[in-house]
């Protein structure tokens, strides 16, 4: 398969939030939700060395990049600032693998990728694996699939990135879904077949009002919930999060 024939297979399969793993990889593309809680962690693993003896991992937040080196089981972290802060919220990423190096790189627009960080490597790289909030893909759209009885978190981008956001609920066979949020998690509101919800956030003083309405041909529905989050004055950035329950897959 050629580089064009990957590409479009990444987004035939769309954004499916997952840890995954490439083999001998020279480009790869990912979207990546970065925070100080919710880093992103790309692992490499080397030709002709044994994995507990030589490996290496880069954790990425918003400002920094740890180096995770492994040599002869030895273990060594090696922090280091990043050349650009990563907005928190999801982002997108290619993950360049050239020259002896792996190099890390935001993608602001289709022509514009600032390099974050470089590591050199090792070896020739066998695997990489990236793990985190993540997706081998270059959209901002990201997608989750929820089992029976399984509930999922939907991190949205902060206000200061994204007034509104839409969320697009696909429910197969008989799967009966309901949103809750935080802080009424015995709250249930079911949600119709095949919907689209549009989520509204926005500040009330010290507290972040979320408000999520049902999208319809030509009207939107009134609000179907209002939920209101203590955060502290100094939080910049607000972060919003959607739980999703299926009952039955």
């Amino acid at each position: 398969m050629g580089a064009d024939d990957a590409e479009a297979e990444v987004w035939r399969r769309g954004c499916l939030i997952n840890t995954f793993e490439v083999s001998a990889p020279s480009e790869v593309p990912v979207l990546a939700y970065i925070s100080e809680a919710s880093p992103a962690v790309v692992g490499v693993l080397y030709n002709d060395h044994d994995d507990a003896d030589v490996r290496d991992a880069v954790t990425l937040t918003n400002t920094i990049a740890e180096h995770s080196k492994v040599r002869d089981r030895r273990s060594t972290k090696i922090p280091k600032s990043l050349s650009r802060q990563i907005p928190e919220g999801w982002n997108t990423f290619t993950l360049v693998v050239a020259g002896g190096n792996l190099t890390i790189k935001l993608v602001l627009s289709e022509e514009d990728h600032v390099d974050l960080y470089t590591l050199v490597l090792k070896d020739t790289v066998r695997k990489m694996h990236v793990e985190g909030n993540v997706s081998s893909c270059h959209q901002v759209s990201p997608e989750w699939h929820v089992k029976v009885g399984k509930e999922v978190t939907l991190l949205l981008q902060p206000k200061d990135r994204c007034l509104d956001q839409w969320v697009k609920v696909s429910p197969r066979g008989s799967a009966a879904p309901y949103v809750t949020f935080p802080t009424s998690r015995n709250t249930k509101t079911p949600i119709p077949a095949d919907t689209t919800l549009r989520v509204a956030i926005s500040l009330r003083g010290t507290h972040a009002l979320l408000r999520l309405f049902r999208m319809v041909v030509v009207v939107v529905m009134m609000v179907v919930v209002v939920v209101m989050m203590m955060v502290m004055v100094v939080v910049v950035v607000v972060v919003m999060m959607v739980v999703v329950v299926v009952v039955m897959w």
